[in-house]
Protein backbone atom coordinates (compact mmCIF):
# COMPACT_ATOMS: atom_id res chain seq x y z
CA UNK A 1 0.00 0.00 0.00
CA UNK A 2 1.38 3.62 -1.05
CA UNK A 3 1.68 6.19 1.50
CA UNK A 4 -0.61 7.93 0.21
CA UNK A 5 -3.55 5.62 0.72
CA UNK A 6 -2.32 5.60 4.41
CA UNK A 7 -2.59 9.10 4.76
CA UNK A 8 -6.30 8.91 2.68
CA UNK A 9 -7.35 6.19 5.26
CA UNK A 10 -6.36 8.16 8.18
CA UNK A 11 -7.93 11.57 7.31
CA UNK A 12 -10.96 9.13 6.23
CA UNK A 13 -11.41 7.44 9.78
CA UNK A 14 -10.41 10.71 11.87
CA UNK A 15 -12.95 12.35 10.26
CA UNK A 16 -15.55 9.21 10.68
CA UNK A 17 -14.75 9.61 14.18
CA UNK A 18 -15.42 13.30 14.58
CA UNK A 19 -11.59 14.18 15.54
CA UNK A 20 -9.75 17.03 14.52
CA UNK A 21 -5.99 16.71 13.34
CA UNK A 22 -5.21 19.41 15.94
CA UNK A 23 -6.79 16.85 18.27
CA UNK A 24 -5.72 13.53 17.07
CA UNK A 25 -1.95 15.30 17.28
CA UNK A 26 -2.21 15.70 20.98
CA UNK A 27 -3.54 12.72 21.80
CA UNK A 28 -0.57 11.27 19.87
CA UNK A 29 1.97 13.42 22.25
CA UNK A 30 2.70 15.01 19.42
CA UNK A 31 3.05 18.82 18.18
CA UNK A 32 -0.67 20.27 17.18
CA UNK A 33 0.38 19.92 13.60
CA UNK A 34 1.83 16.39 13.37
CA UNK A 35 -1.33 14.99 12.13
CA UNK A 36 -2.04 17.98 9.25
CA UNK A 37 1.87 17.54 7.75
CA UNK A 38 1.26 13.97 7.29
CA UNK A 39 -1.74 14.29 5.96
CA UNK A 40 -0.08 17.06 3.34
CA UNK A 41 2.07 14.27 3.16
CA UNK A 42 5.05 16.60 4.25
CA UNK A 43 6.77 13.30 6.48
CA UNK A 44 7.10 9.63 6.97
CA UNK A 45 4.58 7.72 9.67
CA UNK A 46 6.48 5.29 11.85
CA UNK A 47 4.05 1.99 12.26
CA UNK A 48 4.08 2.54 16.27
CA UNK A 49 2.69 5.94 15.36
CA UNK A 50 0.16 4.73 12.77
CA UNK A 51 -0.77 1.70 15.53
CA UNK A 52 -1.66 4.41 18.31
CA UNK A 53 -3.86 6.07 15.92
CA UNK A 54 -5.53 3.23 15.36
CA UNK A 55 -6.27 2.74 18.80
CA UNK A 56 -7.04 6.42 19.33
CA UNK A 57 -9.50 6.06 16.20
CA UNK A 58 -11.02 2.57 17.31
CA UNK A 59 -10.30 0.99 13.68
CA UNK A 60 -8.85 -2.34 13.31
CA UNK A 61 -5.67 -2.93 11.41
CA UNK A 62 -7.73 -5.50 9.10
CA UNK A 63 -10.13 -2.85 8.80
CA UNK A 64 -7.70 -0.07 7.78
CA UNK A 65 -5.78 -1.90 4.88
CA UNK A 66 -8.63 -3.70 3.59
CA UNK A 67 -9.28 -3.36 0.20
CA UNK A 68 -13.05 -1.88 0.63
CA UNK A 69 -12.30 -0.16 4.14
CA UNK A 70 -15.54 2.47 3.20
CA UNK A 71 -18.07 -0.81 3.22
CA UNK A 72 -15.95 -3.58 5.65
CA UNK A 73 -18.52 -3.58 8.19
CA UNK A 74 -21.49 -4.11 6.09
CA UNK A 75 -19.26 -6.83 3.76
CA UNK A 76 -18.47 -8.47 6.91
CA UNK A 77 -22.16 -8.71 8.08
CA UNK A 78 -22.99 -10.39 4.94
CA UNK A 79 -19.98 -12.43 5.15
CA UNK A 80 -21.35 -13.90 8.54
CA UNK A 81 -25.13 -14.01 7.34
CA UNK A 82 -24.02 -16.31 4.62
CA UNK A 83 -22.03 -18.52 6.83
CA UNK A 84 -25.17 -18.89 9.20
CA UNK A 85 -26.77 -20.36 6.05
CA UNK A 86 -27.01 -24.04 6.33
CA UNK A 87 -24.65 -25.79 3.27
CA UNK A 88 -27.82 -26.13 0.47
CA UNK A 89 -28.33 -22.78 0.55
CA UNK A 90 -25.05 -21.87 0.27
CA UNK A 91 -24.12 -23.67 -2.30
CA UNK A 92 -27.76 -22.10 -4.32
CA UNK A 93 -26.75 -18.56 -3.59
CA UNK A 94 -23.36 -19.58 -5.11
CA UNK A 95 -24.97 -20.49 -8.23
CA UNK A 96 -27.73 -17.59 -7.94
CA UNK A 97 -24.77 -15.37 -7.76
CA UNK A 98 -22.82 -16.83 -10.67
CA UNK A 99 -25.74 -16.57 -13.17
CA UNK A 100 -24.59 -12.41 -12.87
CA UNK A 101 -21.60 -13.45 -13.90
Amino acid sequence: MLMEDIVYRIWYFRNRANISARDLSLKLGKHEAYISKLESKDFNLPTSVLLEIFDILQVEPERFFAKDFDTYDKDRELFRTILRLPYKKRELLLEYLKLDY
